[in-house]
Order: C-alpha cells, then sequence, then structure tokens
C-alpha cells in the first residue's frame, strides 16, 4: 500500500548541485509533441515567471533574452495574438501559453506572415510554440527557453490548392506529401516566401532555420528555378540546416534568432555559429564591468544587489571577493543577491563566509537563502556546515518547496540534506527527531524515509524510537544497500544502482510513494550523468524524460550492464579461489609436519 504520509517535494535545485547541461544542445530540439492535455503533468496554459532583471548603466527598452536557448529565460517578452490578419497560433499550441518570444522574433513572426500573405493572397502563417511567459523550461522542447526560438508550421496545400487551419504540427515526407491522411502537399512557393522574409529582414540576425534535408532540397531548388540572387541563395544554404543529433523537422520549420547585440550585453549567450558582431560585443560587456563594480558600492541598495547579479550573470568569478562583501550589507535584500551570485558563480571559497554570516543573520528570509547556498555548494566543510545546522531552531522562511509555517535553520538543513543522501546527517537528524513535536516529527520522519529509501512503520508517538532501532541495526549496513532493500520492499527487483538496474529504476520513477520515485530519480539521473534535468518535474513527466535518456542509449546501457556483470562474477570467483588458498596451504603444511 502506498504510504500517507504528506508529499515531500521533488528535490529542485535548491536541494542538490546545479545540473551541467550537456554541449551541442543549441543543435537540438527534442520534441515530445503529439500527447492529449490529459497526459501532461501540469496546468494549463503554462504560467508566466516574472524574472527580475536590474536596470543599471545601460536602460533598456523592450525584452532581454538571457542565457542560451537550452537554459536561459526571458525578461519583458512579448506575446504574439493568437489570431491575427495573417496568422494563427495552431489548436493543439494555442491553449499552451507558448506564444511568447523576444520583441524581435514577435515582430519578425508577423512581418514575415504579412510578407506570405501579399504574395499569396489568403495565406495564413500557422504557429506552434515560441516561448512561456518569462521563458524558461517547457515540456515539449529542450530549447526555446529565451525567447529566440518558435516553431512555423509549413504552408500546405489541399487538392483544391487551399490551406486548410492545423490542429498540430504535420509530418511531410521526402517527395513533399504529408505521411499521414487527410493528403497535403509542401507548397515551396509560400515556405520559399517566408524563408526569404526572415532572411531579408534587416531588423534580425537569424542564427538558423532547421527544416529536414529533403525540404530544404525543395526549397533551394524553387529559389533557384525562380532566379533568386545567388547572394540570397548562398544565405539560404547556409541557414537551412537539418539539426545532428535531433528530430529532422520535417514538420516545422524551427526559427532561431542570434542575441542581439544590446542583449549580449545583457547577458544573452550565443552557442554554435556565431555573430560577425560578437567581438563588439565582447567589448560591450569588458567596458560594464569595471561600472558595475563600482556599483557594488553604491549608495543605493537596488544598484548594490543589481551589480552583484550582473555580475554572477556574466559569470565574472574573479569579482566574488567583492560580492561576497555583500552578504553584510545593511540591507536584506543585498544580501540575498549577493548569496545567490555565489552560487551561481561556484565561488565555493566562499564557504566559510557564508556559514559565519549564516551565525549572525537575523531575517529569517536572508537564513534561507544561505542555509540553501551551501546545499547548492555541495563543498566538504558546506556539507558539514549543514549538518552542524540541523539542532538550529531559529525561523528560517521557506521560498519553494514545504509550504508549512514551521520551517526553522534546522529543519531546511535537514531537508536538503536528506534529498541530497547524506547518511551522516542521520544521527543530527535522530537528535533533532527525540526532540521534535507535532508536524516537524511528521516531516522529520518523512525525511529521513526519503534518506533511507526505508519504511519503518509505527505509531507517531513512537516515531524517534522507531528509527533509532531501525539506525542502530543498519547503520553498519552501506548506503545502496539500504536504498536498494527499499526498492526491493517496494516490489522493484532493482539489483544494483548502475546500468544493471535501470529498466526496475525507470519503472519505480512513477510509484506513487514519494520516498520510492524520488531515490529512482537520483539513481537514473546519476547514470544519465546530469544530462537531464528531472527535478522539477511531475513523475509522469520524470519518467517521459528518463523514457528518452533510456531508450537513446539502451544498446550502451545493456552493453554496460552485460560488462558489469560480468565483472561481478569475475570478482566472486576470485574471492571464491582467495578464500580457500590459505587453507589449501595449511593442510599442505600439516601433511609435511
Amino acid at each position: 500500500m502506498p504510504s500517507q504520509k504528506p508529499p515531500l517535494p521533488a528535490p529542485t535545485l535548491s536541494d542538490s548541485r546545479p545540473l551541467p547541461r550537456r554541449s551541442g544542445d543549441h543543435l537540438l530540439e527534442q520534441t515530445t509533441e503529439r500527447r492529449g492535455v490529459e497526459e501532461l503533468p501540469f496546468q494549463l496554459p503554462l504560467p508566466i515567471t516574472e524574472r527580475y532583471h536590474p536596470e543599471l548603466e545601460l536602460p533598456y527598452d523592450g525584452s532581454i533574452s538571457i542565457g542560451t536557448v537550452t537554459t536561459g529565460y526571458l525578461v519583458g517578452g512579448k506575446q504574439l495574438p493568437l489570431d491575427g490578419e495573417h496568422h494563427r497560433v495552431t489548436t493543439t499550441q494555442r491553449e499552451r501559453g507558448t506564444n511568447w518570444g523576444s520583441s524581435e522574433l514577435i515582430d519578425a513572426l508577423l512581418t514575415a506572415a504579412a510578407d506570405v500573405a501579399e504574395k499569396h493572397p489568403g495565406a495564413t502563417m500557422q504557429i506552434g510554440n515560441i516561448a512561456k511567459g518569462g521563458g524558461g523550461d517547457i515540456f515539449w522542447s529542450v530549447s526555446h527557453n529565451s525567447g529566440r526560438d518558435a516553431d512555423i508550421a509549413f504552408y500546405l496545400l489541399d487538392d483544391q490548392k487551399r490551406q486548410p487551419p492545423l490542429d498540430n504540427l504535420v509530418q511531410v515526407g521526402s517527395d513533399g506529401w504529408t505521411t499521414a491522411e487527410p493528403k497535403l502537399l509542401f507548397d515551396p512557393k509560400r515556405n520559399w516566401t517566408l524563408v526569404k522574409s526572415f532572411i531579408l529582414n534587416e531588423n534580425i540576425q537569424l542564427q538558423y532555420i532547421f527544416v529536414s534535408r529533403p525540404l530544404r532540397a525543395k526549397l533551394l531548388a524553387h529559389a533557384t528555378k525562380k532566379k533568386e540572387s545567388p547572394d540570397l541563395i548562398a544565405k539560404a544554404e547556409a541557414l537551412l540546416v537539418q539539426p545532428a543529433g535531433a528530430a529532422p523537422h520535417d514538420d516545422h520549420f524551427h526559427i532561431r534568432l542570434h542575441c542581439s547585440v544590446a542583449d549580449l550585453a545583457e547577458g544573452c549567450q550565443e552557442v554554435g555559429r556565431a555573430l560577425p558582431t560578437a567581438e563588439t560585443a565582447a567589448n560591450r560587456v569588458s567596458e560594464r564591468l569595471p561600472k558595475l563594480r563600482k556599483l557594488l558600492r553604491s549608495k543605493d541598495p537596488e544598484k548594490r544587489a543589481g551589480a552583484a547579479f550582473m555580475l554572477a550573470l556574466f559569470g565574472k568569478r574573479e569579482y566574488s571577493s567583492d560580492i561576497a562583501r555583500l552578504l553584510r550589507d545593511i540591507n536584506s535584500n543585498v544580501r540575498i543577491r549577493a548569496t545567490n551570485a555565489l552560487v551561481t558563480l561556484r565561488a565555493t571559497e566562499h564557504t566559510k563566509g557564508i556559514l559565519g554570516r549564516l551565525n549572525e543573520e537575523h531575517d529569517p528570509t536572508v537564513r534561507t537563502a544561505l542555509v540553501d547556498a551551501l546545499g547548492q555548494m555541495g563543498t566538504v566543510n558546506a556539507i558539514a556546515g549543514l549538518r552542524n545546522l540541523i539542532a538550529d531552531q531559529r525561523p528560517a522562511n521557506r521560498i519553494l518547496g514545504l509550504a508549512t509555517d514551521y520551517s526553522d535553520v534546522g529543519m531546511e538543513a535537514a531537508r536538503i540534506l536528506a534529498l541530497r543522501g547524506d547518511r551522516l546527517a542521520i544521527p543530527m537528524i535522530l537528535d533533532r527527531l527525540k526532540m521534535a513535536t507535532g508536524d516537524q516529527t511528521v516531516a522529520l520522519d518523512h525525511l529521513l524515509t526519503h534518506l533511507t529509501n526505508q519504511e519503518v512503520p509505527g505509531s507517531q508517538a513512537e516515531t524517534a524510537a522507531r528509527w533509532v532501532t531501525w539506525y542502530d541495526t543498519a547503520r553498519d549496513d552501506k548506503y545502496n544497500d539500504w536504498v536498494i532493500g527499499g526498492f526491493e520492499s517496494a516490489g522493484y527487483p532493482v539489483i544494483a544502482l548502475d546500468e544493471r538496474g535501470a529498466a526496475p529504476l525507470l519503472d519505480a520513477v512513477l510509484d506513487e510513494r514519494d520516498h520510492i520515485s524520488h531515490n529512482a530519480r537520483r539513481a537514473l539521473q546519476t547514470l544519465a550523468e546530469n544530462d537531464t534535468d528531472i527535478s522539477h518535474l511531475s513523475r509522469q513527466g520524470a519518467h517521459r524524460a528518463m523514457k528518452r535518456w533510456y531508450d537513446k542509449n539502451r544498446f550502451r546501457i545493456e552493453k554496460e550492464a552485460r560488462k558489469i556483470a560480468k565483472r561481478e562474477k569475475s570478482r566472486d570467483r576470485n574471492r571464491k579461489l582467495a578464500k580457500n588458498e590459505p587453507r589449501k596451504r595449511g593442510n599442505t603444511r600439516t601433511i609435511s609436519d
């Protein structure tokens, strides 16, 4: 039976070390389209995320695309109307709230739609995902984070030369016909006019137009037949690309813009093909750095906080000592921004400073940020510091996670350590549990269940006693044995937390028991070498993401599992031989005597 304990939140980036992205993500768009809304693990439309970005010595007007297309976000984005004179958002995508983009991208889409309609009266651009309000991850794509990507359905015609409205993006075969009924034909004329509009638009800088090779060939053949200029065709040849290691883009165009020069100076990051103006933008960033450093000492707390934020956004670790001084700033918001900036910069050399500030900090919200920072730093000293904080009962305000009114510094430290699987924290958590009452007893019981992957049933009054008894029995066992034993008790035949256990671990992600699902995710993310961040997803979303990873790597996983099994068998054989060898020598000596 599933546990009836209150749910513990899935680990967020606050609970573990931030996860690195793979190189080459700029060419990826691993879509998970064609799902019904009822299968999605969240509510539609996606909520708008408010983003902070300081307006310092370079006041900005319009949107700002921050970070990369796979890890970034969007500030001050522009919303595309669901319907317009020459465009519409497709039926499936219009419910998602993914019709936001950078000002430049939205304006370019509207311009292209008008250009196609002017050349081909009645033509309607049909648009899929762009970005969600505020940008960030969306369920259907690896990219589309920073408002510089848009999916555009192909212009398709029926047998009467009419363009029907589309419910979704439609796959087109190499012959130009859709692969499913009703049969529709890829129209080179309208689609080329679309491509041409983007290429000739002087208000944007295109980075890529992703499309499948057969359809790319049709577009270029049409341009050649139409006697377009060699310069235009050469640009089209360079921009029209079938991405490597991703879906072929045979059901839509994927438009991607470069960072504008203004956005590069605010933290936009290019990956892949670079702009000719990239050096100019880099110079603008370099010119800003001394000014930002000076603003760290501004009389205005908003400017001090903003300068710390921007230096971290630019990844300028050499300024970390200047930022660390703000841990003692008189303004609590500045202290929070400085703490978060040190985490962003991975400035682990300031762990001691964070611990020192935490011992003196009087603001509960700043305390939470400092505790969270120690968890994200993840150094030996940071984790040791968190263990020592478990007994600390000073109030702390939770920003994310458990929605309770009983949180304090020690509970936050215990939560982070439990979700990291830190077995050395157990004695401290048990000491805290012995003094706990009410909701804190329930929460600590739940944390220990997550940490150990074990359920130790009994009444709430006996919670501390039963966990102490369990730990006295199991303290000498290996941590992995606890976790594996928990899976086995739950009915999952996980024989090891390596490739041999990948398939049952994948099943366990969907388990209704929070601790089983949580530990299955942790094990799989370790196997995947953290290249798939599932910490923020529901069970269903995490399962889909890891299933994609498993299917993509199945051959390698199964091969590695066989190699591990073979090594284990060889080790067992050698152990037996080693165990028997002394006995044989002893028998020989006895006979000789």
